[in-house]
């Protein structure tokens, strides 16, 4: 599951925006259409060592109904102190900025 390290950002689009996004009612199309945007930006500004954390960077569709939403994560444990650093090493953030990118993808 995605953004399984324990931190959690949320973003929150208008319907109309997600609906444009996806060229009418089907906010399934236009919450996939925001998953892949917001993942390929968290792969672009990831750090990269070994290539682990950003092949493991994806996203997942949930909910029913108005309840619907995105998620865009990673499983790796490390992926959490890399967001948010820890007392030795400082933050390299990946999902904020993909999220920045998300809101200005939208129009918002």
């Amino acid at each position: 599951m995605p953004n399984g390290g324990g931190i959690q950002y949320t973003l929150k689009l208008d319907r109309g925006q997600i609906e444009k996004l996806a060229g009418g009612k089907d906010i399934r199309k236009g919450l996939e259409i925001v998953g892949q945007v917001g993942e390929d930006a968290a792969k672009r500004y990831v750090a990269v060592d070994t290539g682990n954390l950003r092949r493991s960077i994806t996203h997942e569709l949930g909910g029913r109904g108005f309840n619907q939403y995105v998620r865009i994560g990673t499983n790796v444990l490390y992926g959490l102190f890399q967001e948010i650093g820890t007392r030795n090493m400082p933050a390299h953030p990946f999902l904020r900025p993909a999220m920045s990118d998300i809101k200005s993808f939208v129009g918002g």
